[in-house]
């Protein structure tokens, strides 16, 4: 057989082997597999990195998780908690780990390294189930005993406070915030971090959904846990046993830098579903979604191969009326139900919205004559070209004929087209969708709802016929731009709210606008009353 010697590049690696058949294919993956390292938001060197829609050892709803299994080096967590796939427990339609507070716990033995450090940086996908404030630890490394300050540690929440322990807890290497209501039952991402790197101000930070919730500038004290058990679910024995669903964990020996912990909370935000108060960047840090002018209700579908992301269907976890798109049509039960793709990598469709209340009155837009305040950006970033299903709660605009979706450039009613929306619902979780599919423009684009309100009764102001003018005058009040008035019962329309010359009788008027004409009413223009005064006698007294 025929040998062949080949040297090619892939990245930065420079390859000279012997290939025979086949083998040379086998290389070139294993060269490109190396070069492109997966990472969460493709910051390498996490010790931690627990996913629960990866290693579980299960994919049956309700069912037990023994082992789970960490993506960096295959570390197993062995002990017991829930898997859960089901619509009440899904986190943006991701799988979950519950912990039942009482004797849940996982446990690996061999994930930390052999040197003290100084500096951490952990993420928490996760929700606390209930409002107790009791004892809770979903992650404990120690040393030795509970009494030990030598340790890493995050209580969500002690006592109804959220402690985060880095070296010793004692010594300044604790910070702390109160729990928050909203912090119960509700889909979080929290970041803890330690050191000098990120943000040179503080040396210890807490950070809900990107936001610093806290920090402090306590002494930086070295750990070293070499053997010790790091504990996902309770502390040493079972005495802090924490109660909720754990998406996702990543844990670092290291401080990360302000990019960094972004791209990670970036990765973790379009797959929960949570909004972030920066621009969301991929996992070669340029940005995906610019938050200006519209950082409210961000979510996301989007593949990123580093992050081992592809999220396929979306919808952000806030309360209230938030939209939804899926690739592939309608959402399926799961994210991974969801036969959808995207072509290549790092691609992503975000949008957000600017939050405003209420709705305003458009007169210049076809089959629509209001629109809600509330707009949206989309941004495709990578130009996903394939359709997707936008989807939105029914009942928030129930009070339209025909509702509609409206969409521009720019964000603005004053210059948009509207498309109708698919009036058959579609039920999720209880709730009924209406739906509209489509590719949206490579960058940015916007888009709101709309659709026909009844226009009130007109009303007019007459100027009536006089001796010296036979004929009158119908003004029809309120005129607004882009109305068009009838005062025929309809047959014409004109563009002015004026109409002269009219003789006496009776008069439609008529409004009409995008959405069609108001109901008519009557108005009258009189006959003047001219009438020749009766012959008079006129006596002169002598």
């Amino acid at each position: 057989m025929k040998q062949l010697f080949t040297t090619f590049q892939v990245g930065a690696i420079r390859l000279k082997n012997l290939f025979i058949g086949c083998q040379m294919t086998a290389i070139l993956l294993a060269a490109i597999s190396t070069s492109h390292a997966q990472s969460p938001g493709g910051v390498t060197g996490a010790m931690v990195w627990l996913k629960a829609n990866s290693g579980t050892g299960t994919t049956t709803n309700a069912s037990a998780v023994t082992s789970w299994t960490s993506q960096p080096g295959a570390k197993n967590f062995i002990g017991t908690a829930t898997y859960y796939d089901d619509a009440a427990n899904l986190a943006n339609w991701n799988p979950v780990v519950r912990f039942n507070g009482t004797n849940d716990v996982l446990i690996n033995s061999t994930v930390f390294g052999a040197d003290p450090v100084n500096s951490n940086s952990t993420f928490l996908a996760a929700k606390i189930l209930g409002d107790a404030t009791s004892l809770t630890s979903v992650l404990w490394g120690s040393s030795d005993a509970n009494t030990s300050n030598n340790r890493l540690n995050v209580h969500l929440p002690n006592g109804g406070t959220i402690y985060y322990d880095m070296g010793n807890a004692v010594s300044g290497g604790r910070i702390a915030i109160p729990m928050a209501a909203s912090d119960y039952n509700t889909n979080n991402i929290w970041t803890f971090r330690t050191g000098t790197v990120a943000v040179p101000a503080f040396n210890h930070q807490i950070f809900r959904n990107g936001s610093s919730a806290a920090a402090g500038n306590g002494a930086i004290g070295a750990y070293s846990l070499e053997g010790k058990e790091l504990r996902i679910g309770s502390s040493i024995s079972n005495t802090q046993p924490w109660a909720g669903n754990l998406f996702e964990t990543i844990v670092y020996e290291k401080d990360l830098t302000t990019l960094e912990r972004q791209q990670v909370e970036t990765y973790l935000a379009i797959k929960y579903g949570k909004t972030l108060p920066f621009d969301y960047v991929t996992s070669d840090g340029s940005t995906v979604y610019s938050v200006a002018g519209y950082e409210n209700n961000i979510a996301g579908v989007g593949r990123d191969d580093t992050s081992l992301l592809l999220q396929k269907q979306s919808q952000s976890s806030n309360p209230g009326d938030q939209v939804i798109m899926s690739l592939n049509g309608a959402p399926q039960a799961t994210n991974a139900a969801n036969a959808g793709a995207i072509g290549l990598d790092r691609r992503y469709i975000i949008w957000g919205d600017n939050n405003l209340p209420g709705t305003s009155y458009a007169s210049n837009l076809t089959n629509v004559n209001d629109v809600f305040n509330r707009w949206w950006k989309v941004e495709n970033a990578g130009s996903i070209s394939q359709a997707v299903t936008l989807l939105f709660p029914a009942s928030a605009v129930s009070a339209y004929t025909s509702p509609r979706i409206v969409r521009n450039a720019t964000g603005s009613a004053t210059s948009a087209a509207t498309y109708p929306l698919v009036l058959t619902p579609i039920t999720i979780n209880g709730v009924d969708y209406f739906s509209y599919a489509t590719a949206w423009a490579p960058g940015a684009s916007y888009f709101t709802f709309g659709g026909c309100l009844p226009l009130p009764t007109p009303s007019a102001v007459v100027t009536q016929p006089t001796c010296s003018l036979a004929t009158g005058t119908i003004t029809i009040d309120n005129p607004i731009t882009g109305q068009t008035y009838s005062f025929d019962n309809g047959a014409t329309y004109q563009a002015s709210n004026i109409k002269s010359g009219l003789t006496p009788g009776v008069y439609q008027i008529m409004v009409k606008d995008g959405c069609g004409a108001s109901v008519a009413t009557s108005v009258t223009v009189q006959a003047a009353d001219c009438c020749t005064p009766a012959a008079g006698t006129i006596t002169l007294n002598p």
